[in-house]
């Protein structure tokens, strides 16, 4: 796991903050996606998501360090979710991220800066903005996204200019600025968004997926990117079509409650955390 999350971006004697979500960029790879922060402005923490890389130690008994390569303000937003799509041709890759109600894509350039492919899809239900809960990359190409949230509903978005994009990312081997080392808490502020040239465009048909009652907690696609499973807080783990949207699947947890909770009828919400 990531150090504790240093709004400063050092570890000397910056505020420790949560560490909400974490990508590793590859089976392989030493690179690592991770984000956090404390919050509203209001509480002085920035916060950030980061790209950093892995430094193991040769004395298997001392934890590895993780050294940064390169960051971005989230303004009052926390990237709670993140999920690293396939490594493209230049060693580039995209980053999906659910910021509270936005959908954010991030890119890996040539040169291991973090640049912002979006300004963040906001999800909606009859108007109102609602909570992204995880998010997920199909395995493939890269090219489809789902998008679980907390009132069960799942989208599939998909990136009409994937390879564009990816030659562009590729094509920019300069290296990140160095990370600003400072002490103390923070008092950095969000510069305005400035995207990357290209930045990602998803198609506007959008597949919704219905069937859970409650939250969703995990998204995962099979190896052919051809079926989508998700989990949630209903108890159930539902496997859907990614073609044409359609349930494929249900499959409830089962009750392993021990005999004690029978005996007092006592009545517990089962819920499904996660699906492979």
């Amino acid at each position: 796991m990531p150090p504790a999350f240093y709004s400063s971006g050092s570890a000397d004697g910056g505020y420790a903050c949560p560490v909400f979500a974490v990508a590793w960029l590859g089976e392989k790879s030493t690179e690592v996606f991770y984000a956090g922060g404390g919050g509203a402005t209001k509480s002085g923490v920035a916060n950030k998501v980061v790209l950093a890389t892995v430094e193991r130690n040769e004395n298997a008994s001392t934890p590895p360090s993780f050294k940064e390569i390169s960051s971005l303000l989230t303004a009052d937003r926390i990237c709670t979710t993140a999920h690293a799509g396939p490594i493209a041709t230049g060693n580039v890759q995209l980053i999906v991220g659910g910021l509270c109600d936005a959908l954010m894509f991030y890119g890996v350039t040539a040169g291991r800066e973090l640049v912002p492919l979006s300004a963040g899809v906001v999800s909606k239900v009859d108007g109102k903005a609602i909570d992204i809960t995880t998010v997920a990359f199909d395995r493939i190409g890269g090219r489809v996204v789902a998008v679980g949230d907390s009132k069960g509903e799942v989208r599939l978005f998909r990136i009409e200019n994937l390879e564009s994009v990816t030659a562009a990312l590729a094509s920019k081997t300069t290296p990140p600025p160095q990370p600003a080392v400072s002490s103390g808490k923070s008092t950095e502020t969000a510069a305005p968004l400035t995207l990357f040239n290209p930045a990602v465009q998803l198609s506007s048909s959008v597949k919704l997926l219905l069937g859970h009652s409650d939250s969703i907690t995990a998204l995962h696609f099979d190896s052919s990117g051809r079926r989508v499973c998700s989990a949630s807080k209903d108890g159930t783990c539902r496997v859907w079509d990614t073609s044409s949207g359609k349930e494929l699947a249900l499959l409830p947890t089962t009750s392993g409650l021990p005999p004690a909770y029978a005996k007092n009828k006592m009545v517990l919400k089962q819920m499904c955390r996660s699906c492979l």
